[in-house]
C-alpha cells in the first residue's frame, strides 16, 4: 500500500523557512520544466476526493457513505460528512465510525491541514461500542467562476497522506485501530504504507478540468519532483528532531539561550546560514504541542515504512493484501508494541510470502529509496 508518509511543518517568517527550501520551485520549472499550475489544472477537487476515498475503500475492506439532507451533522455548510462501515455490512453491526471533511479555507479556521480526533473510540461497559469521530480539515482554496476549485500536487499529496491518519496505528481517536496506552509510537510519522505517485494512481486521481483528459506525459516529470532538493529537506528534517531532543533531555539550565542553540544547530546540522540569530524556536510548535520527544518520528518512520514497502511494490494497490495490512497492522494498533508487530510480521500474515519482515528493519531501503532521481537510478549528489 502507502508508505508512513511525512507531515511538513509550516514554519513562520521567524524561523526563517525561506532559508531552507528557497529554490525549490525554480528548479522543478528549469530542472523538469514542469509548472505547477498546469498541473493543478489536472486535480480538481471534485475528481480527487472520491478517487482518494475510493482508493482507501478498495485497499482496507471499508466503504465512506457520504451523510446528506436532514440526517447531516456539521459544523459549518462546505462540511461533508462520511459514515465508515465495512464494505460488505448489511446492517449497523458493520458501522465503524465517522468521517468530516472540512476542506476549504474561510476566516478564522486552523490554517494547516491535519486530522483531529474529536471523540474516541472505546468499548462501553454493556459491551457495546463507542464510535469514533474523526475530522480531517485543510485550507483549499474555493472554486471561482472561471473555474473549479483546484488542488495543487501538494495539496493532493497531503490530503492522500492525511487521509492514511484516519487509520493509522498511532492514537486511539483514528477509525480502524485499538487505543494507544503511550503516544511515543515509532509509527507515529504517518499513516498507511507510497503509491501515491505510481503512475496508474496519479492517473486514477487526475481529470483536467477542461477536457477531463487524465495526467499523461506530466507524469514522469511529477515522480522525478519528489526528489529535488531531497537531501536539504531530511537536513531540515534532522534539525527539527534534534532540537526537539535537545530540549527536552534536561541538560539544559535555565540560563539557555534558545534562539543561539535554534540557530547553531540549524547551522550544524541543516548547513543553511542565517543572515540574522532570530527566533524561530517559537514557531516550531511541535515542541509543545504533543509532538514533543517525538519528532524525530516523522523521519524515523518512513525508515520502517520503506522497508515494508517492498512487499508491496509489485501489487501496491492489491485489495487482499491491504486487508491484511488493516487485519494484523492498522487493527492491532496500541495493543501491541510496534516493532514487535514489524518483527513478527511475516509470522502473523495469513500469506507469509507477502512479507519480507520477522525481522529487525533495515535502514538500507529508506536510504535507497532517497538516493533515486526517479528513474529508479542514483540521483547525483548535485542534485540532492
Amino acid at each position: 500500500m502507502f508508505k508512513l508518509l511525512i507531515c511538513y511543518p509550516i514554519l513562520s517568517a521567524a524561523s526563517s523557512p525561506h532559508l531552507f527550501l528557497p529554490h525549490r520551485h525554480p528548479l522543478t520549472m528549469r530542472n523538469l520544466d514542469l509548472d505547477d499550475s498546469l498541473v493543478k489544472e489536472y486535480f480538481p477537487v471534485s475528481v480527487v476526493v472520491p478517487a482518494i476515498l475510493d482508493i482507501y475503500q478498495n485497499l482496507l475492506g471499508v466503504k465512506f457513505v457520504e451523510i446528506t439532507g436532514d440526517a447531516r451533522d456539521v459544523w459549518h455548510p462546505e462540511v461533508q460528512q462520511f459514515a465508515v462501515l465495512e464494505m460488505d455490512a448489511k446492517d449497523e453491526s458493520g458501522f465503524i465510525g465517522y468521517c468530516y471533511l472540512d476542506l476549504f479555507s474561510r476566516e478564522g479556521k486552523y490554517s494547516h491541514a491535519a486530522v483531529c480526533g474529536l471523540l474516541p473510540g472505546y468499548e462501553l461497559p454493556e459491551g457495546k461500542r463507542h464510535h469514533p469521530l474523526t475530522a480531517m480539515v485543510a485550507n483549499l482554496a474555493k472554486p471561482t467562476p472561471e473555474r473549479p476549485a483546484l488542488m495543487r500536487h501538494d495539496d493532493v499529496m497531503t490530503f492522500f497522506h492525511e487521509m492514511g491518519h484516519v487509520t493509522r496505528v498511532a492514537e486511539p481517536d483514528e477509525i480502524l485501530t485499538v487505543p494507544r496506552d503511550s503516544r511515543r509510537a515509532r509509527l507515529r510519522g504517518g499513516s498507511v504504507p507510497d503509491a501515491r505517485e505510481l503512475p496508474e494512481v496519479l492517473k486514477k486521481m487526475s481529470s483536467h478540468y477542461k477536457t477531463q483528459e487524465p495526467l499523461s506525459d506530466l507524469i514522469a516529470k511529477i515522480i522525478k519532483s519528489r526528489y529535488v532538493n531531497v537531501g536539504i529537506f531530511y537536513l531540515r528534517q534532522l534539525f527539527f528532531a534534534n532540537f526537539d531532543l535537545v530540549v527536552h533531555n534536561n541538560s539544559l539550565d535555565v540560563n539557555t539561550d534558545y534562539t543561539k542553540l535554534w540557530n547553531d544547530l540549524r547551522e550544524k546540522i541543516s548547513l543553511v546560514q542565517g543572515s540574522e540569530c532570530k527566533p524561530g524556536q517559537g514557531t516550531f510548535g511541535h515542541t509543545v504541542g504533543g509532538y514533543d520527544v517525538g519528532y524525530y518520528g516523522y523521519t524515523y518512520s518512513l525508515v520502517f515504512a520503506a522497508d515494508m514497502y517492498a512487499v508491496f511494490k509489485k501489487a501496491p494497490l492489491d485489495p487482499v493484501l491491504g486487508r491484511l495490512y488493516r487485519d494484523k497492522i492498522l487493527f492491532v494498533g496500541g495493543s501491541r508494541d510496534d516493532m514487535d508487530s514489524l518483527k513478527r510480521a511475516s509470522l502473523i500474515m495469513d500469506r507469509p510470502d507477502a512479507w519480507i519482515l520477522g525481522r529487525e528493519p533495515d535502514p538500507k531501503a529508506f536510504i535507497n529509496e532517497i538516493e533515486q532521481d526517479g528513474d529508479g537510478d542514483a540521483a547525483r549528489a548535485s542534485n540532492l
